[in-house]
Order: C-alpha cells, then structure tokens, then sequence
C-alpha cells in the first residue's frame, strides 16, 4: 500500500488482494480436510494398543492440534487482507468524492 498520485489515495491492488486471501483460505481447508481424514485414519486405527498406540497418538495430537492453529491463523489473515483492502477502497471514494466536490461542487456567488 502507498499513497498514490499526490490526490491522497491509497495505492492498493485490491485483485492481488482477493487472490491472497482465496488461496489462505484454500490451504486452511486444505489442512482441516487433512486433519479430518488422518483422525478418520487414527479411529480405525483402535484396535492397536499399547506403546505402539502410544507412539502414534502424541505426535498425531499435536500435529492436529499445530494444523488447526495454522488453518486459523491463515483464516484470520485472510480476513484482515479483506478488511485492509475494504478500508482502502473506503478512503479512496472518501477521497474521490472530497475532489469532485472541491472541483465541481457549489461556488459562492459572484459580486458583480
């Protein structure tokens, strides 16, 4: 972002944006989907028992529990790519609208 052109318009693009934001929110359901079908994995998985199971279930609890952070964490930088370019194209009509009226808007009356 970066104030563009001198009108005090921030410089944002906003299709960059919406393609970053789409591909968080692909992986994060990349991941959950992976999570999901690995802990489908791990319950038919039930009749092991013992150190084997063991082994198995600690490694597997975090890295579940590591991927659902990370699916998160991506969701919520998803959101704020969105929100970040909400406000710039916000204030750039904010700032458009405060042109047109400077230019074209009422004038005082003229003393003739």
């Amino acid at each position: 972002m970066a104030l563009g052109g001198g009108t005090g318009e921030i410089s944002f693009d906003h299709r960059v944006a919406s393609e970053a934001a789409a591909t968080y929110r692909r992986v994060a359901a990349s991941l959950e989907g992976a999570v999901a079908a690995l802990a489908g994995d791990v319950a038919r998985l039930g009749q092991w028992q013992g150190p084997a199971r063991r082994a198995f279930d600690e490694p597997f609890a975090r890295t579940s529990v590591d991927a659902r952070r990370l699916a998160a964490e991506l969701r919520a930088r998803a959101r704020r790519i969105e929100q970040a370019s909400s406000l710039a194209a916000a204030h750039n009509r904010a700032v458009r609208q405060a042109l047109a009226q400077t230019v074209v808007g009422p004038q005082a009356p003229m003393a003739w």
